[in-house]
């Protein structure tokens, strides 16, 4: 299935008439976007994602301003790559909750800023994929790729 970072935020404690208009809000700016958030005419990765969603990226920014979005962005690699010293430590280990529970994070921390190809590897390890050495050269080039975008972009 297809991996979402957010669609939208509420506030607890919320109704349910809350809940429902962040929903429709949440479909007409998908049916507007025609999805073009995950295609924002980057090269795409093997794994037939861009390494940026744009839309949030777009939103981000104009959230927070770019120095803090890069500060963010350079968190989340940093915190990517020490886990993936964790999950390599743990493959040598045999220990799979743990190279699952590292992925776990991983996906959800990349997903909330649109890192989607770092997202999408984190859910492949996470639902049991092998992880060798070539599946860490993925991440830390899917890392580098990332890096070169937000170096353009920032």
């Amino acid at each position: 299935h297809e991996l979402q970072a957010f669609d939208g935020f509420l506030r607890k404690p919320f109704s349910v008439a809350d809940f429902t208009q962040a929903i429709e809000q949440a479909r007409t700016r998908t049916a507007e976007s025609g999805m073009i958030n995950a295609h924002s005419g980057m090269d795409e990765t093997s794994n037939g994602r861009p390494p940026l969603d744009e839309m949030i990226f777009t939103q981000m920014k104009s959230k927070i301003g770019g120095d803090s979005l890069r500060q963010l962005y350079d968190m989340t690699i940093e915190d990517v790559r020490a886990r993936l010293d964790r999950i390599a430590a743990a493959a040598g280990r045999g220990d799979s909750a743990t190279i699952r529970q590292e992925a776990h994070t991983i996906k959800g921390s990349c997903g909330m800023v649109g890192a989607l190809e770092l997202q999408a590897l984190a859910a492949a390890a996470e639902g049991g994929s092998p992880v060798d050495t070539s599946a860490l050269a993925d991440f830390h080039s899917a890392c580098k790729r990332l890096e070169r975008i937000l170096n353009e972009k920032l």
